[in-house]
């Protein structure tokens, strides 16, 4: 099920496992392994291991690699962002460069990829009192915040996502 934006509570995405694989719950709280999915009666059964989130994969790693090449230089920083991204902007906010790199490398935006969930508990840390509802559009828009934060944030989740892949 999807709903209007990839941030949306609606938005629920399975995908069945093949031959021994398990298969994947994309949900609005993480990515989960799918024990199992049963169709009875029109009825469709799940089973999501809530309780463990999916590692991240190599594509992570490169749509916070891609995002920080978006995000060059301050000529090309958007400052003011409001969470619409436009196609072909001439400047990124972290959200938007995100967004991006999330639909060049994986083909589609999912708000829970595990490389935008590591971005987010990057700037839960550093972020105080500049996050509040809208947390990477918060931080990003705060007038303390510089690039070389942003560029600094993206790092510590490429290394955390990296660490998680070993």
């Amino acid at each position: 099920m999807e709903g209007r934006q990839p941030e949306d509570p609606t938005r629920f995405d399975v995908i069945l496992g093949r031959d021994s694989n398990p298969g994947l719950a994309k949900t609005p709280f993480g990515w989960f392994r799918l024990e199992a999915a049963r169709l009875e009666g029109g009825r469709l059964n799940l089973t999501i291991l809530g309780n463990k989130q999916l590692p991240p994969t190599t594509d992570d790693i490169r749509i916070i690699q891609r995002a920080m090449a978006l995000l060059s230089d301050v000529k090309v920083w958007n400052k003011d962002d409001d969470r619409n991204c436009p196609s072909n902007p001439q400047k990124w906010s972290v959200f938007c460069a995100l967004m991006q790199a999330t639909q060049e490398v994986s083909g589609g935006v999912h708000y829970r990829q595990p490389a935008l969930q590591a971005v987010r508990e990057v700037v839960n840390e550093v972020g105080g009192t500049r996050v509040n509802k809208h947390r990477l559009m918060d931080y990003n828009n705060h007038p303390d915040t510089t690039l070389n934060d942003i560029h600094n944030m993206l790092r510590v989740a490429q290394t955390r996502l990296a660490e998680r892949l070993r």
